[in-house]
């Protein structure tokens, strides 16, 4: 009978989830959600409202100065970015009774657009990690208002983030120990962050969590940065602070397994955030002890 209530309970669960999900495309989060699934799917190819704009002849502005500041878009890329961004007011308007998701969302739907239109520095791979970042709370928090995660669920997946995040930071160590990779200060930032996300995961302490995750994704998302523009202030920071050290865009740019770290540990950020919001679920409704 036990195991019959708990399928029972589950099986309400996920079909309140499926429901919730429903909810969340009629409030427009679902037409965001494609576009920037596109972009990202696309690689740059031919998704994206930069690369229509692109494709149609159109400059495409950016914040290099090579562009003119008097570049001016197509009519139907100005009203896909006013479709877009009233999608993002609507999903807002409809978490009015949240209110730190509806400000979430909003914040995430700007970056999926600021990305889309190719707005940020450090070529594709800054604009893919900022467009999973807002993703994840546009597309999540009218999920989160609906619908909470079963407690035992909730409990697996504060270890599987708690692991993950201790995991990361030893195969940082071993790196640094057996292959000599020494960390920049934009690495030690990360190492930090990580270890407070695994803290903050496996003692239930959600603002400790919160912090480690948007530190790590700020300080993935600099390295990326410095990797594509070595030119920038923050290389002389990183030269000042490391004391003849490597600098953040050279640790950033050695290449482990397929990838450079920087971009694979801006990926392990994106994966943490989108796994930690359902954690987050009493500080983000505002019901957090």
């Amino acid at each position: 009978m036990r195991g019959i209530g708990f399928l029972s309970r589950f099986g309400s669960s996920i079909a309140a989830l499926f429901s919730a999900g429903a909810g969340a495309c009629a409030g427009g989060v679902c037409a965001v959600g494609a576009q920037a699934g596109a972009s990202l799917l696309g690689a740059g190819a031919s998704g994206g409202l930069a690369s229509m704009a692109a494709a149609s002849g159109a400059p495409i502005f950016d914040l290099a100065p090579a562009i003119a500041p008097s570049a001016v878009l197509p009519w139907w890329i100005k009203l896909a970015v006013v479709v877009l961004i009233g999608s993002i007011a609507y999903t807002a308007a409809s978490l009015r009774e949240t209110p730190r998701l509806a400000v979430l969302a909003t914040l995430g739907g700007i970056l999926v657009v600021v990305a889309e239109m190719r707005w940020l520095p450090g070529g594709n791979s800054t604009e893919y990690s900022v467009m999973a970042t807002g993703m994840v709370p546009l597309l999540f928090a009218p999920l989160l208002a609906r619908v909470d995660l079963p407690k035992f669920i909730r409990w697996e997946l504060r270890l599987l983030v708690g692991l993950l995040a201790l995991v990361a930071i030893a195969v940082a160590l071993g790196l640094q120990m057996i292959k000599g990779w020494q960390p920049c200060p934009l690495c030690w930032l990360d190492r930090g962050a990580l270890l407070g996300v695994a803290v903050g995961a496996l003692g239930g302490f959600d603002r400790l969590l919160l912090a480690g995750v948007m530190g790590g994704l700020a300080g993935s998302l600099a390295q990326i940065i410095e990797m594509q523009h070595a030119s920038t202030s923050l290389a002389h920071v990183c030269t000042l602070i490391s004391a003849g050290g490597p600098s953040c865009g050279v640790a950033g740019s050695q290449v482990l397994w397929f990838a450079p770290i920087g971009i694979e540990t801006a990926g392990l950020f994106v994966l943490l955030w989108a796994m930690s919001f359902w954690l987050l679920r009493p500080l983000l409704l505002g019901k957090a002890r």
